[in-house]
């Protein structure tokens, strides 16, 4: 991957979505979708800091973040139990 001169910012995105897909979504583990999370939010950020909040390329790369937090969620914050209710006596 090429970097550009203007803040060190890859050219071509990083495609931190591909993980859950050559992994499938049950082999995920919880730091490798941390660290995808990771990636995608700093792409996020470098792009809309070239190219603006509203820009095809930013709205996309919102959209994967969006899916990797949801799965994220999904897996790891709706199935545990709530803090009011570990607090709780049986």
């Amino acid at each position: 991957m090429k970097k550009s001169k203007r803040l060190g910012i890859l050219e071509k995105p990083i495609n931190t979505s591909q993980l859950l897909l050559q992994k499938g979504p049950s082999a995920v583990h919880k730091d490798d979708l941390l660290d995808a999370i990771e990636k995608k939010r700093l792409e996020l950020f470098q792009i809309v800091t070239i190219k603006g909040l509203n820009s095809p390329l930013a709205v996309k790369c919102s959209q994967e973040l969006d899916l990797l937090l949801n799965d994220y969620d999904r897996k790891y914050v709706h199935s545990s139990p709530s803090l009011y209710q570990k607090q709780m006596p049986n």
